[in-house]
């Protein structure tokens, strides 16, 4: 009857709906994951300087432009080092040691930083690493 072929292209596009290629979600989820680490690394890096003249440490001009080279320092060294790395390395564990890196990193900022000076220097050279090293 009539009713029984509504009731069919109903399951049919209903189905089809549920059967939406993987590969959009993995497309989806690349997208999100390089808007979020190009945020950050833009963020990051505008506010090493900011953050060390005016953050809780108080630092000199001279001492935030030391924070901020060694931020640039880092992230060059991590851009020239993932060229070869890539070589030994699979992209799944360059990924994810570099998400290790900024996490460790972000750990290091947050707890000891507005504290201590090393701690500062240490966790801006491993973010700057950490961040460069993905791509």
């Amino acid at each position: 009857s009539f009713y029984d072929k509504e009731e069919n292209v109903d399951e049919k596009s209903s189905s089809k709906l549920t059967n939406v290629p993987r590969w959009w979600l993995y497309l989806i989820l690349i997208y999100i994951y390089y808007v979020l680490s190009c945020g950050l690394e833009g963020f990051f890096q505008s506010m090493t300087y900011t953050y060390g003249l005016c953050g809780p440490l108080k630092m000199s001009p001279g001492e935030a432009n030391v924070l901020n080279g060694l931020y640039f320092g880092a992230f060059v060294i991590g851009r020239s080092s993932g060229i070869f790395i890539s070589r030994l390395m699979s992209p799944t564990k360059i990924i994810i040691s570099s998400i290790v890196g900024c996490f460790i990193s972000s750990v290091v900022l947050s707890i000891f930083a507005p504290y201590h000076k090393s701690a500062l220097y240490t966790g801006v050279v491993i973010m700057g690493f950490a961040i460069a090293f993905q791509f």
